[in-house]
């Protein structure tokens, strides 16, 4: 799967934290159950496997082939700061 955080960031800045979104915050900011996410990655990965699971394959191996943060083309949501603070 590919997770990139950064596009849900943008899509929606007034409701999704910068800091939860590049591994910055400090509390849970996704409480589901006893799952809980203190970065916008974690809660992705967790989704994915929430939907594998409830389509019938919960025993497959998922791998996190491709994520990151753009470090330019987008004003101020692409610097090379949250490119760096990303990684």
């Amino acid at each position: 799967m590919h997770a990139y955080p950064y596009f849900a960031y943008t899509a929606d800045p007034l409701n999704v934290q910068l800091d939860y979104a590049l591994f910055r915050a400090p509390y849970p900011v996704v409480q589901d159950s006893s799952l809980a996410n203190y970065n916008m990655f974690d809660a992705t990965v967790d989704a994915f496997y929430s939907a594998i699971e409830k389509a019938g394959k919960p025993d497959v191996n998922i791998i996190v082939s491709k994520s990151g943060w753009p470090s330019a083309g987008n004003g101020n949501l692409t610097t090379l700061e949250l490119d760096r603070t990303y990684k």
